[in-house]
């Protein structure tokens, strides 16, 4: 699975994972680009997103840039305890610098039962960060077939301490076969998850 994102100068980054690269499982990879007139498409080297959590598989990423250049890449990703199934990864850039230093971010705070499919929106102004994704519903009580699914969000201001609104519920009721969750912000700043 592969994924672009670009920004409003003709700059852009791809994600994507890749099987048997570094650490013989899937990890993802990121590679920015841009169009020169002269020198046609120019592209960086690839770089792995996923540097602390390097156990399992890294799959289906995610990505957006704001106007900026400035970038972030999301991945479902095997939770270190296996028992505890995947969990939401993020992990920010620059055009201009790449990715950044230190380990990913995790999303999630519920990390029991598979966090997936997640989804990635930037506002293009402050560089607030929307991560949606699937994942079991907390508010459902015990069920005898499948266990009760949700879309679940975390809003990341672009503050120094990167204050969060925690994980919240997105969908009302109670759903088995939610999936694939999208997500978008509008220019004057407000969200939408669908």
């Amino acid at each position: 699975a592969a994924t672009v994102a670009s920004d409003g100068d003709g700059r852009f980054v791809i994600a994507w994972q890749s099987e048997d690269q570094e650490n013989g499982g899937y990890d993802i990879f990121v590679r920015t680009g841009s169009f020169d007139p002269i020198a046609g498409l120019v592209f960086t080297d690839q770089v792995r997103a996923n540097s602390a959590v390097i156990v399992g598989d890294q799959t289906a990423p995610a990505v957006a840039m704001d106007d900026t250049g400035e970038y972030v890449v999301a991945w479902e990703g095997a939770n270190p305890d296996p028992l505890l199934g995947t969990d939401i990864y993020f992990k920010p850039g620059t055009f201009a610098g790449g990715l950044s230093p230190g380990d990913e971010v995790l999303a999630n705070i519920t990390t029991s039962g598979d966090q997936t499919a997640p989804a990635l929106a930037v506002d293009r102004t402050t560089g607030d960060l929307l991560v949606a994704w699937r994942g079991p519903d907390p508010t459902a009580g015990p069920s005898e077939e499948e266990p009760a699914a949700a879309i679940l969000m975390n809003l990341f201001r672009n503050t120094p301490d990167q204050l969060t609104t925690g994980e919240l519920k997105v969908n009302a009721g109670d759903y088995s076969d939610l999936a694939n969750p999208a997500a978008a912000f509008s220019a004057n700043g407000q969200f939408t998850v669908a």
